[in-house]
Order: structure tokens, then C-alpha cells, then sequence
């Protein structure tokens, strides 16, 4: 890639870089454009990167170079406010607001802003998290986060009632909960033209030897489909459909599952010591790069936290708890926009469940506790939505569900529910996901909408992949006599 550099400095002398980076010249392709984007001169990188891939390249560096491009579009959907919308949304509750207490908020990260061509662009909730982040802005107006009233109310009924009902019976797990769920995935009618043939994955449920089973497919809405195997780490059902007509390509699905809860709160005693040699404490104690790197300030955060414990479950709930403390819910950018997520969630103070749990999975897997990825949706009555959460694992014990977005159920008296979802989960979950930015089954061949999590599924064509803003999803959930 190196031979590339002179043609790096004529870009940059003809389209009036702004860089005042003088050593570029002594610096890779890919280290230029990151110094652009990162001064927020997106146009230029675009530029760059369209030069590049002029160029002959592998496939792998090609691949990469294209990715980074779309990256840049989707930042720019992300952030697609400008400041008089952003004082727009405040002036009810700030009519005396100034340039400094914007600026500040900014600073501060309490609302989320990127120069992009030399202009002021916000995340497209910045203003709604503002009032869930910033402690001042909290006392003006109450936004839900995560943990909305109805989750709240769910929390301290049910989690208190699930323990009492497990220590009476000498159980872990909850009886069965069965669910009826129809999955519908709709791609907008300009999105495609006839001739198309598309490629779709909606999400089909894991089995899990303890918490989900008993995976029934009753319906779909074509005859020819390629459900995943179980194996795979996101499992799908896959679809092709040819566009023979204008309007609207639709996709469903409809499905039974059963599942249970599980609790390990009575169980902690028994943890022995990890077995360090084994290929499971391996795998899940490494980096994973992009996101699981363990970086200097990941390895101070959690030194420090951790302290002198070496009682792993007791190292799990300090972790748990720092995050829980220190990082508010707030809604969050898509996911492929953000290079590193913990690092992301470090320097803005704010997270969703993802981020919470990829933050919480870098600092575990750092001091030496097994730690994986799990995700799908919350199947909690008028909170049904996507969600995010980890395993731990024990020797002893195995594989124990952690939710760190949950939070600790605060007003609880008794620690064992206060910190029931650092050692377990309520029957309400619905798994798609064993681990995160994994191949689908059959593989896609453009880029993934989603590059972590894998919830309301992938679309693509013959020539390209459609994002988000092309198609939209719903789920319906019946809920089934226990």
C-alpha cells in the first residue's frame, strides 16, 4: 500500500485538504483517512477512499476501504441534526439557552455531537439523551431509558416471587413459559426494482439445553426456506424471493417456543478454580478485536475495580456494579459506527444494553473470567424489544446469564434479589445470538446492516445489501398458558 502515497499527496494538494498534519507523507492510507475522519472532514475521506479503491488491491484490503466508506455514510445518518433543531427540541425546557451551556453539553458528552464538513451535526436522540445522562437535565424532565416503569414494576414483582418460588423447590429453574411469536420483515417497495432477487434472514430462535427449547416453525410466508443449525452462533431462517411485482416484499414467519428462568444466587459457593488450560477459558478469557481489545484503559478501569478480590463472582458484581453506576442507558448510535464500542462507551459515559454488556464481557474476559456475548429479545408483556446481555462462566457452575443492563433492582432489601441479574435471568428472553459479529448460515455476500448484533435481520439483493432505512420489521407475541 505504500507505493499509494504519492498519489496521497496530489489528492491532498488538489481538494484543499485542511489537514495540518505536515507527516502524512509518512504515514499509511489507511492512518490519513482515520486522521481525517477523525478531524471530521468526511468529503475528503470519501474522496481518498474512492481514489483508493481505484487502485488494485486484495480482496481483503478492498473489503476494508469500501467498509470504512459506508461507515462514513451511515455516521451521516446517524447524525442528522443540525444545532437549530437540537435548540428547537430544548426551548420548552431551556428558553434561555446560550451557546456556552450547548458547548458545555457537548464537552461533557451530554449530548452527542460530530463535526462533519466544518458543521455541527447531532445524533439524531442527542436531544432525548440529553435529559438521561446530564443529572441536571434529569431534574427538568424524566425520560425513560432502559428501565422504563413497566420493566421497574416487572422487576420488583417478579424477580422476588421467582427466587422465593426456586428456594422452596430446591430448583434453578423457573417452570416453562410458552410463547407464540409471529416475525414479519417488510422491504419498501423503492428499495428494489423487479428483476431483483432478494436474500433475507429474520431471526429464528437458539436452542438452549436449559433456558429455550421445544422450537416449533408453524408457518412461513414462502415454501422454500434454510433455517440455520444450531451450531451457528446467530441463527436465521433464510428466505430468496425473486421481485416479480412493484410494492412492497414481504417476509413472515411464526414460530412456538418454550423457555424457563434460571437463578444460580444459591449455587455461588461451589465455584472452583478455573482450569486454565482448557480450550473454553481460552477462547473466552481473549481479546476479540475490534471490540474486546484489552487497551491500557481497560486494563486500569478494571484493576481498580476489582481491587485485591480474587472470588471471581465477587469480581463479576464489582464490574457489574461500576458500569451499572457510572453508565446511564441511552439510546444508541448503529453499531457498525463505532470502531470500538467499549472505547466509545469510555469516552461519551452512556451506554445501551449492547454497549453496557460488550464493556462489562472486556473487563471480565481481562481479569481472567470466561465471557460471551447472548442477545435476542424481551419477551416481558408491554416491553417486548431487542436486548442484549452476557454469560459468565464458572467452574462448577457452567455458563451463568448476566444482564447488566437490568441494573441492580435498587430498592430491593435483600441482596439476593437485589442482584439477581448478576447470576441470573427471568423465563423472558428469547435467544437469537450466542455471540456477537459472527457468519450467517448461508453466508451473506455484502455487508452486513448489523456488524454485532444480529435481532431484526439482513436484507440484500444480487448487487448490494439494504440498510435499516430500506425495510422495516415487527413482532407480535402471544403468550401461552404456562
Amino acid at each position: 500500500m505504500r507505493n499509494l502515497l504519492p498519489l496521497f499527496v496530489l489528492v491532498f494538494l488538489t481538494i484543499n485538504s485542511c489537514s495540518t498534519e505536515t507527516e502524512s507523507v509518512h504515514q499509511s492510507p489507511e492512518e490519513i483517512i482515520d486522521s481525517e475522519i477523525r478531524q471530521g472532514n468526511f468529503t475528503i475521506a470519501d474522496s481518498l477512499i474512492n481514489l483508493i479503491l481505484e487502485q488494485d488491491l486484495s480482496d481483503s484490503l478492498k473489503g476494508y476501504f469500501a467498509f470504512e466508506q459506508e461507515r462514513l455514510r451511515r455516521v451521516r445518518m446517524d447524525f442528522r441534526r443540525d444545532e437549530a433543531y437540537i435548540r428547537d427540541k430544548l426551548a420548552d425546557y431551556y428558553p434561555d439557552l446560550t451557546d456556552e451551556m450547548l458547548r458545555e453539553w457537548e464537552a461533557d458528552k451530554s449530548l452527542e455531537m460530530k463535526i462533519i464538513d466544518g458543521e455541527r451535526r447531532y445524533f439524531n436522540w442527542a436531544h432525548r439523551n440529553l435529559f438521561r445522562v446530564n443529572e441536571e437535565a434529569k431534574k427538568r424532565i424524566s425520560i425513560d431509558g432502559n428501565q422504563s416503569d413497566g420493566i421497574t414494576s416487572f422487576c420488583l414483582q417478579f424477580v422476588p416471587e421467582m427466587i422465593s418460588r426456586l428456594k422452596s423447590e430446591n430448583a434453578s429453574t423457573t417452570g416453562d413459559y410458552n410463547f407464540e411469536i409471529t416475525y414479519e420483515l417488510a422491504v419498501d417497495s423503492g428499495a428494489v426494482k423487479i428483476g431483483d432477487t432478494l436474500r433475507a434472514w429474520l431471526p429464528f430462535p437458539k436452542s438452549h439445553k436449559v433456558r429455550q427449547y421445544d422450537i416449533k416453525l408453524l408457518e412461513t410466508s414462502l415454501p422454500d426456506y434454510t433455517i440455520a443449525p444450531d451450531s451457528q452462533w446467530h441463527r436465521s431462517i433464510y428466505f430468496e424471493k425473486p421481485v416479480l411485482e412493484t410494492g412492497t416484499q414481504e417476509f413472515r414467519i411464526k414460530y412456538q417456543v418454550t423457555t424457563k428462568g434460571e437463578w444460580f444466587g444459591d449455587q455461588l459457593a461451589m465455584i472452583a478454580p478455573f482450569d486454565k488450560n482448557s480450550e473454553l477459558y481460552q477462547t473466552f478469557t481473549s481479546e476479540r478485536p475490534p471490540h474486546i481489545t484489552f487497551t491500557d484503559d481497560i486494563k486500569n478501569l478494571a484493576d481498580s475495580i476489582a481491587g485485591t478480590e480474587t472470588n471471581p463472582y465477587m469480581i463479576v458484581q464489582k464490574i457489574y456494579n461500576w458500569v451499572d453506576d457510572n453508565f446511564p442507558w441511552a439510546s444508541a448510535r448503529e453499531y457498525s459506527t463505532i470502531p470500538n464500542i467499549p472505547a466509545y462507551a469510555l469516552e461519551n459515559k452512556h451506554a445501551d444494553c449492547g454497549i453496557h454488556t460488550l464493556l462489562f464481557i472486556t473487563m471480565v474476559r481481562y481479569k481472567g473470567i470466561p465471557a460471551k456475548w447472548q442477545s435476542g429479545w424481551i419477551l416481558i408483556p408491554g416491553e417486548v424489544g431487542l436486548h442484549d446481555w452476557a454469560e459468565v462462566y464458572f467452574e462448577g457452575l457452567g455458563w451463568v446469564p448476566v444482564d447488566q443492563s437490568f441494573e441492580k433492582i435498587h430498592d430491593a432489601s435483600d441482596d439476593q434479589v437485589k442482584y439477581f441479574y448478576t447470576c441470573g435471568v427471568d423465563p423472558y428472553r428469547l435467544i437469537i445470538n450466542d455471540d456477537y459479529g459472527r457468519e450467517f448460515y448461508p453466508a451473506k455476500r455484502y455487508f452486513r446492516s448489523e456488524t454485532v448484533d444480529f435481532q431484526r435481520g439482513e436484507v440484500e439483493t444480487q448487487d448490494r445489501n439494504l440498510y435499516f432505512n430500506e425495510w422495516g420489521y415487527d413482532m407480535t407475541v402471544k403468550y401461552l398458558e404456562l
